[in-house]
């Protein structure tokens, strides 16, 4: 494997670490020591000291490995475009920006098969969807080897975002909800 630059962004929580990012570890330090590229960036907020500690201490243990602070949304984006892809291993979440974020800026997504991630991401058109740290490991290699289906979920993608979450239509549909409320108060 060569060139794998992933980055996962998310607030981190306990089943998050137990989970995902020690088995992920692992196996980015093995992609690691055959390349000096191959890292894994995690990105999030610092929710619970006890757990960064604990998170701090996986990413300790492991090389091409590493814990970032949290990032201005420009210079995140720039870190983004530079990556493989981004991940998202939460284990509960509604609709993810990073995605949305990631797939806008063309940048390929394996995402946790979970409801709100799985309503963003068509399995292997827009994205890749993974159900444990074997299956991420197997996508993330799919992904890596068969260019054709990369530029697909790429292209795919870009167009999601263009088509269904563009400012203008996220514009519409806010002024659309702020309208829907302030009808039903007054004819309350």
């Amino acid at each position: 494997m060569h060139n794998l630059k992933m980055i996962t962004i998310h607030p981190l929580t306990l089943q998050t670490v137990c989970v995902y990012i020690a088995p992920l570890s692992l196996h980015v330090s093995e992609w690691h020591s055959e390349n000096h590229l191959n890292i894994l960036i995690i990105i999030g907020p610092k929710v619970d000291p006890a757990l960064t500690a604990k998170v701090e201490a996986v990413v300790k243990r492991a090389t091409g490995v590493f814990l970032a602070q949290e990032r201005s949304q420009r210079k995140l984006h720039a870190v983004m475009k530079r990556c493989f892809a981004v991940v998202n291993s939460s284990e509960s979440e509604g609709m993810s920006a990073a995605i949305l974020e990631a797939m806008d800026l063309r940048v390929p997504v394996l995402a946790r098969n979970i409801p709100g991630n799985a309503a963003v991401v068509k399995h292997g058109v827009n994205g890749l969807l993974f159900s444990s740290p074997q299956e991420f490991v197997h996508q993330s290699q799919r992904l890596l080897s068969d260019h054709k289906l990369r530029e697909g979920v790429v292209r795919n993608g870009k167009l999601y975002v263009e088509e269904n979450h563009s400012v203008k239509q996220e514009k519409e549909t806010y002024q659309r909800l702020v309208d829907t409320l302030h009808k039903a108060q007054f004819s309350a």
